[in-house]
């Protein structure tokens, strides 16, 4: 299940799509400006269909914020959905990152 994209027709400047598709870890800035695009939110769509709840512990998207966490971020544009990234809850995303 891959979604792709023309990371260049996101409006985000030449400079911010090579450091997006650069594979690095993403500034903050950066990633929100990934998180704005129309590809991302079509992956959050097609990551909440295919896996319907936080991977980690099951709660679901109607009950609680989501977001898609990408494993690595080397395929950015053209993410498999079963591959490179998940779905988690905003409080398991927060442990993924040591942050809760």
């Amino acid at each position: 299940m891959n979604l792709k994209s023309d990371p260049f027709s996101h409006d985000l400047g030449k400079d911010v799509v090579l450091r997006l598709l650069s594979g690095k870890r993403l500034s903050k800035k950066d990633q929100s400006l990934y998180h704005k695009t129309d590809h991302f939110k079509s992956l959050k769509e097609l990551a909440v269909d295919t896996y319907g709840t936080c991977v980690a512990c099951g709660r679901v998207p109607s009950t609680t914020p989501h977001t898609v966490h990408h494993r690595h971020y080397k395929t950015l544009f053209c993410e498999d959905v079963l591959k490179d990234v998940c779905l988690l809850c905003n409080r398991c995303h927060r442990k993924v990152h040591g942050k809760g």
